[in-house]
């Protein structure tokens, strides 16, 4: 498994990230491509970024971008999602974070599978304020907007922690994982690796 592997030029104003990375401004996106961010303010920068998406749950080169099984079993091309967008980024020395959009596409045909009438589209937001010394917020969502399940948030997070004295602390939270989650969980250990066995799952 890599994780990053990326190269990073430019200086305080504007950089240029190439490889495989992690796009903060569009919900943590990790990608094999590009990205340019560039200062706007003193507090804002700006994002742009494309490339290819490595397989969600993906742990292994492998499957990182997995084979296309065609209908008469043999193996066909690498499966390779494109996915672009940007993002803004706020900082301060109490409040900072992330706005961003994007959109993903998957250019091949896969047999048996019906193209999606539209590309995904997502937009994320996470953030981390301090508005007091004791008084900590943040929060984090991930929200489908456009896709053949539409609008859906896949994933959020809002917490609250207190530090009501130095010894101790108040923490409350909510998220929510959407079943796409479980999916990815369940298609790595499900996944019939026998397309010519019609009708039998081989586990």
């Amino acid at each position: 498994e890599i994780r990053t592997l990326a190269y990073r030029l430019g200086g305080a104003r504007t950089q240029l990230t190439a490889g495989r990375h992690y796009v903060e401004a569009a919900g943590s996106t990790k990608i094999d491509g590009a990205s340019v961010v560039q200062r706007l303010a003193k507090t804002l920068s700006g994002t742009l970024f494309a490339g290819a998406m490595p397989a969600l749950g993906s742990r292994s080169l492998d499957t990182d971008y997995p084979s296309i099984d065609k209908l008469d079993g043999s193996t066909g091309a690498p499966l390779v999602p494109l996915v672009g967008g940007l993002g803004v980024g706020y900082h301060t020395p109490n409040v900072h974070g992330d706005v961003g959009l994007a959109a993903g596409d998957v250019p091949q045909d896969v047999p048996g599978v019906p193209p999606p009438d539209t590309p995904r589209g997502f937009a994320s937001a996470s953030g981390y304020a301090r508005p007091a010394s004791w008084l900590d917020l943040y929060h984090f969502a991930l929200l489908d907007v456009a896709g053949n399940a539409g609008v859906n948030l896949t994933n959020g997070s809002l917490g609250i922690t207190a530090h009501a004295t130095s010894q101790l602390q108040l923490s409350v939270s909510a998220n929510h994982v959407s079943a796409d989650l479980l999916q990815v969980a369940a298609r790595n250990l499900l996944e019939d690796p026998d397309p010519t066995a019609i009708g039998v799952v081989q586990n």
